[in-house]
């Protein structure tokens, strides 16, 4: 695999999504992520990797829920504070989905994402920024 498992579990859950709502457009892309999933994986850590597949596609599909409407321009109609708590859940639901793509490499090998890293230390300046004042 040419990325690390976490990312590749969370790009394919994205990509079934895709095919159960958009359709058959969606679909060759689909079947190469996943014929690499069931090719290259190790049978020991098949259902590991499937418990881990199936939190990701879950999360996915809260996220997918979330975004449509906005995605579609249904701000005024949603109302922007709707919008406002939408974010803070999408944005609540992308760091779980992070954490389980780090497990994935912890587990399996692979290098972790640096979002994690750099949300953490953007948190850390700001508050220790708020102390200074």
């Amino acid at each position: 695999m040419k990325q690390n498992l976490g990312e590749f579990l969370d790009r394919t859950s994205i990509l079934l999504h895709k095919v159960q709502k958009i359709g058959e457009k969606s679909y060759p892309e689909f079947i190469k992520y996943a014929e690499e999933l069931l090719l290259e994986l190790p049978e020991e850590n098949f259902t590991e990797v499937i418990r881990g597949f199936r939190r990701l596609y879950n999360i996915n599909g809260k996220i997918w829920e979330l975004e449509y409407n906005i995605r579609m321009g249904e701000e005024k109609t949603l109302g922007y504070e709707e919008v406002g708590r939408r974010a803070i859940k999408i944005r609540n639901l992308n760091n779980e989905r992070l954490k389980i793509q780090n497990e994935m490499i912890e587990n399996f090998g692979g290098y972790r994402n640096p979002n994690v890293e750099y949300w953490q230390e953007e948190k850390l300046k700001r508050k220790l920024n708020k102390e200074k004042k």
